[in-house]
């Protein structure tokens, strides 16, 4: 009996676990002050420390007043278009809300990306089956590092990550795939233990691809350890699977004044673990492939 009991009462916590994921209700009150109770009673509900931070952080921004009607409108847009995929309320309530805050709490980002951030959400929704929300539900929380920490990749804490540093950017929506083109920034790949740079990159990311890639088109290596300061490589037409923390590049020249007369074309490979930069050009007086 006592079993049974247990059993049940298992079942009935399941159950209503299951019942706060799955509520689909819309949030559609024109009152700005009646729809903050609504967020804050879905959030809490879900009694989770990350989901009480950024309640605080939107309450905080409301605070300040830097939650206009832009944003209000912007998280209804998007909400409401969610509800009718009946997307749970769980996998989408926080990354989003903490999206629009960090939105609001930056009046230069909002006025440059908001508006344009929305409309291409609500196109990478467009035509998404009832249901079949994982490729939105990935969108989301690509869309909270981004915006939040530059971040391109990270697929959790301890993992490694792939940085752009530069906020100017132009986001693409072309043949249903989004596009990030960067024509100046500094790419970074670290973690825990190295990390590798490329300044001047210019390519497209692309987040949402199988494999997440940095389509580059140019990019340059510098050598920062002593001794070869005056070191550079010049970089072209490049992958960078952001899964992986190395690349290779066939494209590629060599420019070293202090050991090369002359720049070296050749096939260049960075890697951060186990730190090195690796070129392989042909000696001309030889024929043979050498590393330097």
């Amino acid at each position: 009996m006592k079993q049974l009991t247990v059993l049940m009462g298992l079942l009935f916590l399941v159950g209503s676990l299951w019942a706060q994921g799955v509520n689909t209700d819309p949030f559609e009150s024109a009152d700005r002050d009646k729809l903050y109770k609504e967020i804050e009673d879905v959030l809490t509900q879900f009694k989770r420390d990350d989901c009480e931070q950024t309640l605080k952080r939107f309450k905080k921004a409301i605070k300040e007043r830097r939650v206009t009607e832009q944003h209000y409108e912007g998280f209804l847009k998007l909400t409401n278009q969610m509800v009718g995929l009946k997307m749970k309320r769980y996998n989408y309530i926080r990354p989003l809300l903490e999206t629009i805050v960090s939105f609001a709490e930056d009046d230069g980002l909002t006025q440059k990306y908001f508006d344009r951030w929305i409309e291409i959400s609500l196109k990478v929704l467009e035509g998404k089956e009832i249901r079949d929300n994982y490729l939105f539900e990935n969108y989301l929380k690509w869309s909270l590092g981004f915006w939040i920490e530059n971040n391109l990749y990270k697929v959790s804490r301890g993992s490694h990550t792939w940085k752009a540093d530069s906020r100017n950017f132009v986001i693409k929506f072309e043949n249903n795939e989004l596009g990030i083109q960067y024509k100046n920034t500094t790419l970074y790949c670290f973690n825990k233990d190295d990390s590798l740079t490329i300044d001047e990159a210019f390519g497209t990311y692309y987040p949402l691809r199988k494999e997440a890639v940095w389509e580059g088109e140019s990019g340059v290596v510098h050598w920062r350890q002593e001794g070869a300061e005056d070191a550079r490589c010049e970089i072209s037409d490049y992958d960078i699977f952001a899964k992986q923390t190395s690349y290779k590049v066939d494209s590629s020249t060599l420019i070293y004044p202090s050991v090369f007369k002359e720049p070296m074309v050749g096939i260049f490979e960075d890697r951060i673990s186990r730190r090195s930069e690796v070129y392989i050009y042909k000696d001309e007086e030889t024929g043979k492939k050498k590393e330097g």
